[in-house]
């Protein structure tokens, strides 16, 4: 008898649970979706597609955690949250992936040190690559670099490591250096940096520093 009581009471209870998602949620009509940032990289069409299909859905056929999963799923985005605010707006929030560099012409890296790859043209920023080192290792070594060279006032473009050899570009510079030396020998390019620029009067310049003294200037 009590196990009767007790299963008509579980029903009972789960009926009205249904019953109040069902009438109250259904209540809930979406009228409105407010984007709460702007896209910088992902598509904002892309974002308005993907999100079209709730307008005029009911609450309870919505599934937020569905939503979400298909926004982050479009180019750029690293995650997103999606809420529902009575009575009916969703209002959505993305975080995008904000890349430092690029990897071997295929990954970037963010500032988090996340890999990641984007289908498309790549973008106009910093390129490493290196057949036998990390992702880590690059970046480090790009800072080192940057680090000698910032007062030449030339930003870093690329750097390639291959075994002992550096193929590193600037604006108006390509360099070939030893990975072995090259802190020695690039000191020593920046300290009559000044005299180069008056001498090829700011014209690119392909400079070899693979010597063992002194270096050759095109």
């Amino acid at each position: 008898m009590l196990k009767n009581k007790f299963f008509y009471i579980i029903l009972f209870s789960i009926l009205v649970i249904y019953a109040y998602k069902f009438f109250v949620f259904n209540h809930y009509i979406i009228k409105e979706i407010v984007l709460e940032n702007q896209s910088i990289r992902s598509n904002t069409d892309a974002i308005k597609n993907k999100l079209q299909f709730t307008l005029e859905k009911p609450l309870h056929l919505l599934n937020l955690r569905d939503i979400k999963e298909s926004l982050e799923s479009i180019d750029w985005i690293k995650r997103a949250q999606v809420n529902f605010e009575r009575p009916e707006k969703l209002r959505v929030k993305f975080d995008e992936y904000d890349p430092i560099y690029i990897f071997n012409q295929e990954y970037y890296v963010d500032t988090t040190g996340v890999i990641f790859k984007i289908p498309g043209s790549p973008l106009d920023i910093l390129r490493l690559s290196s057949k036998e080192t990390s992702h880590n290792f690059m970046y480090e070594l790009y800072q080192n670099i940057k680090l000698i060279v910032d007062s030449s006032s030339q930003d870093i473009i690329s750097i390639e490591k291959n075994r002992d050899m550096l193929n590193i570009k600037l604006q108006n510079m390509a360099i070939k250096v030893r990975y072995s030396n090259y802190e020695k020998k690039l000191e020593e390019l920046i300290n009559v940096f000044p005299q180069l620029q008056e001498i090829y009067e700011n014209n690119y310049m392909s400079i070899d520093m693979r010597y063992p003294t002194g270096f050759a200037v095109e």
